[in-house]
C-alpha cells in the first residue's frame, strides 16, 4: 500500500500513519522471508540435500517473494524496497561477511599455501579480466553483442566485475563433515575467494577511473601504456589497503592492551564492531580497497587482540560475528532473488551465452597454467583432478552483481542482466553439481588419512563436540621454520606480541584446535572438559587465551591443512 501525498505537498497525520504502516508491513514480510530462508537452510543441511545449495534456495525464495509482490502490488515504492541497493550492500551487508572471514580464518592453512593462493587470487584475476574482456570486445567488434566496439574499456569493466568469484555454495558443501573434503582443496578455494573479491573490485575501479568523465568527452586510447597504468594503480591500491587494515588492527589491539576495556565485555565487542566498520570506511574514503583492508584487520585482531579480550568476549565475539555474517549473506542472496522481478532488465541471449563461455575459458586459462607453475616448487602437488574442481568452483555472486549496478556506460543494463544470469547459472548449476563432482574426482576421503599421508586423530574424543564434526588434525610436529616465516615469527614473538598482545609461551594456538595445550601438562587426547581445565590453569591471568576463536563451519577444513608453502 502506498501512502498518497496531499496536493499542497505537506504530509497529513493520515499520510504519516499510512507510511508508517507501509514500513511495518514490509518489515514483517521481510522478517518472515528471512525466517523461511533460515528454516529451508536448516532442512537442507539436516537432510543432506546437496543438489540445492543453501544460497540457491535463498535466491529461489527471494524470487518467489518478488514475483508475488510484483503481481499483487507493483507500485514503484514497493518495487524500490525489493531492489538490490549497491551502497547498502557495500557499506552495510558486505563488511560483516569480510570481517568474519578474516577473524575466524584458519591462518595456518591460509599462510602455509599463501604463495599459491596469492597467485590464484591476483594473477588469476588479472588473467581472467583480460581474457573475458578482450574476448567480449572481439565479439562486440563484429556487432554481435551490445557492447562498445570502439574501445575495449567497457568490455574490460565487464571482465573485471565478472571475475569476482563467490563460491559460497561450493564452500558450504565442501565444509560439511559428511563430505570429508580434501583439506588442501578447501584451503586453496577459500583462500582464493577471500582475496579475489578485493582484487576484482580494485581492478574494476581502476579501469572505471579511465572512462570519460562527461558524456561528450572522448574515450581515451587503450594501448600498452594504459595497461601499465592500470597494473601500477592496482598494485598501489592493494599494498595501501593491506597497510591500512593492519594499522587499524594494531591500533585496536594496542587500545585493549593498554586499557582496562576487557573488564567491560559489552564495550569490547562494540569496539571491535566499530573498528571493523571504521577500517572499511577509512580505506574507502582514501580511495583504497575497503574489503582488503577489512580482511587484514580481522586477521590482525585475531592474531593479537583475541588474547587481550576477557574470557567471555573471547567466546561471544566469534559467535556474534559469525551470526551477523550469516544473516548478511542470507539478506544478500534474498535480495538477489527479489531483484529478478523488481528491476527492469535488458537482455541479449547471445551476450549471455558468449559471456558464460568467456567466464569458463578465462577460469580455465588461469587455473590450469597457474597450478602448473605452483607445482614447480610445491612439495605436495596440486593434482589434475583437484585443478578441475578448482576450475569448476568459480561461482559468481553478489559482488559481481553489485559492481554491475554501479556502471554508467551505454550498455550498463545489458551488462547487469547478463551478470545476473551468470550468477544464477553458476549458483544453481555449478553449486548443485559440486557434491557429485567431488565424488567423481576423488576429492571425498573415506579414510582418516590426510592428503600428506599423516594418520590423523580426533582431539575431542568424547562429549558433544566429538560428534559435532569437530576438526581432526595431524599430530603437531616440532620443526624450525626458516625464511620469511622464521624471521617474522622471531620479530613477532620478541617485539610485536609484548606490545599488541598474543598467545602465551607454552600454549600452541592452532585454528580449529581452540588453543589445545601441547605442553607436558596437557594431553591432546583428553576430553574437552579436561582440556579446558588444563588450559585455564596454565593461563590463569584474565588476558590468557582459554581457547582459539571457533571456526565457522564454512571456514574450517576437515583437518589441518598441509604446510606446503611455495615460499
Amino acid at each position: 500500500m502506498r501512502a498518497p501525498m496531499s496536493s499542497s505537498g505537506s504530509k497529513t497525520v493520515q499520510e504519516v500513519d499510512l507510511k508508517h504502516e507501509f514500513g511495518a508491513v514490509n518489515t514483517v514480510l521481510f522478517c518472515a522471508m528471512l525466517g523461511l530462508c533460515v528454516t529451508v537452510g536448516y532442512l537442507l543441511k539436516r537432510y543432506k540435500f546437496y543438489y540445492l545449495p543453501e544460497s540457491a534456495a535463498v535466491i529461489l525464495l527471494g524470487a518467489i517473494m518478488g514475483s508475488i509482490t510484483s503481481a499483487i502490488n507493483p507500485n514503484p515504492e514497493e518495487m524500490s524496497f525489493l531492489k538490490f541497493q549497491p551502497e547498502v550492500f557495500f557499506f552495510v551487508l558486505l563488511p560483516p561477511i569480510i570481517f568474519e572471514a578474516g577473524y575466524t580464518l584458519n591462518k595456518k592453512g591460509f599462510f602455509s599455501n599463501f604463495t599459491t593462493i596469492l597467485m590464484f587470487a591476483v594473477v588469476g584475476t588479472l588473467v581472467s579480466t583480460f581474457i573475458v574482456g578482450l574476448f567480449m570486445y572481439a565479439i562486440a567488434a563484429g556487432g554481435i553483442i551490445p557492447l562498445q566496439n570502439h574501445s575495449p574499456l567497457e568490455a574490460l569493466l565487464f571482465g573485471a566485475l565478472i571475475s569476482a568469484v563467490d563460491p559460497v555454495a561450493t564452500l558450504a558443501i565442501m565444509g560439511a563433515k559428511e563430505i570429508n573434503c580434501d583439506p588442501l582443496l578447501y584451503s586453496l578455494i577459500f583462500g582464493e575467494s577471500v582475496l579475489n573479491d578485493a582484487v576484482a573490485i580494485v581492478l574494476f575501479r581502476t579501469i572505471q577511473g579511465m572512462l570519460p568523465t562527461s558524456p561528450g568527452a572522448a574515450t581515451p586510447a587503450f594501448d600498452f601504456g594504459t595497461v601499465v597504468s592500470v597494473l601500477g594503480q592496482f598494485f598501489y591500491v592493494s599494498v595501501g589497503s593491506v597497510a591500512v587494515g593492519i594499522l587499524c588492527g594494531l591500533l585496536c589491539s594496542l587500545l585493549f592492551r593498554k586499557t582496562k576495556l576487557p573488564e567491560y565485555p559489552k564495550y569490547e565487542i562494540t569496539t571491535l564492531i566499530i573498528t571493523a566498520f571504521g577500517s572499511y570506511a577509512v580505506a574507502e574514503a582514501i580511495t583504497m580497497s575497503g574489503i582488503m583492508a577489512l580482511f587484514f584487520t580481522g586477521i590482525t585482531l585475531s592474531h593479537y587482540n583475541f588474547y587481550n579480550l576477557s574470557k567471555d568476549s573471547q567466546t561471544s565475539s566469534t559467535y556474534v560475528f559469525e551470526a551477523v555474517a550469516s544473516l548478511s549473506e542470507t539478506i544478500v542472496f534474498a535480495y538477489l532473488g527479489t531483484t529478478i522481478f523488481s528491476a527492469k532488465h535488458k537482455y541479449d541471449i547471445l551476450m549471455v551465452i558468449f559471456a558464460l563461455f568467456a567466464c569458463l575459458l578465462g577460469r580455465a586459462l588461469n587455473t590450469f597454467p597457474l597450478s602448473w607453475l605452483a607445482n614447480l616448487k610445491r612439495k605436495v602437488k596440486i593434482p589434475m583432478n583437484m585443478q578441475i574442481v578448482i576450475w569448476f568452483a568459480g561461482l559468481r555472486g553478489a559482488v559481481a552483481f553489485a559492481l554491475a549496478l554501479t556502471l554508467t556506460t551505454t550498455n550498463a543494463q545489458y551488462i547487469t542482466t547478463t551478470t545476473l544470469c551468470i550468477v544464477l547459472f553458476t549458483t544453481f548449476v555449478c553449486g548443485g553439481l559440486t557434491e557429485p563432482l567431488l565424488g567423481r574426482m576423488g576429492m571425498k576421503r573415506s579414510s582418516r588419512r590426510g592428503s600428506s599421508g599423516d594418520v590423523t586423530h580426533s582431539l575431542l574424543g568424547v562429549g558433544d563436540e566429538a560428534s559435532s564434526g569437530a576438526m581432526s588434525v595431524p599430530l603437531p610436529k616440532s620443526r624450525a621454520r626458516g625464511g620469511f616465516h622464521g624471521w617474522f615469527k622471531n620479530i613477532d614473538t620478541k617485539y610485536l606480541k609484548p606490545i599488541f598482545g598474543g598467545e602465551r609461551v607454552g600454549t600452541k594456538r592452532e585454528p580449529g584446535l581452540r588453543g589445545v595445550n601441547f605442553s607436558d601438562e596437557g594431553n591432546v587426547f583428553d576430553d574437552r572438559r579436561t582440556q579446558l581445565k588444563t588450559i585455564q590453569r596454565n593461563n590463569a591471568d584474565t588476558r590468557g587465551p582459554p581457547y582459539d576463536p571457533p571456526l565457522s563451519p564454512a571456514n574450517k577444513s576437515p583437518e589441518e591443512t598441509i604446510d606446503d608453502s611455495a615460499i
